[in-house]
């Protein structure tokens, strides 16, 4: 089975290794979704020196479901692309 990872909202550098190490412990093949506007680039918060400039600075990303806040179904729709 695959596991898919969604990670959504602002991710600061803090959070970052945690939210590293997360992913690493997943049973491989896991996925990545970057889940709104926040995680695939910092959305509002994107010129903060804490805050990390989008997920795909941790780990690759298979999916990026853009949007603040993302679109009804846009979730239902990026697990179906995975």
């Amino acid at each position: 089975a695959t596991i898919a990872v969604v990670v959504a909202g602002t991710v600061t550098d803090a959070v970052a290794p945690l939210v590293r190490q997360i992913i690493d412990d997943q049973p491989r093949p896991a996925r990545i979704v970057s889940f709104g506007a926040c995680a695939c680039a910092g959305g509002p918060y994107w010129d903060s020196p804490v805050v990390t400039k989008g997920v795909d600075q941790l780990v690759a990303v298979d999916v990026y479901v853009p949007g603040c806040p993302p679109a009804p179904g846009a979730l239902t729709e990026a697990l179906a692309t995975l």
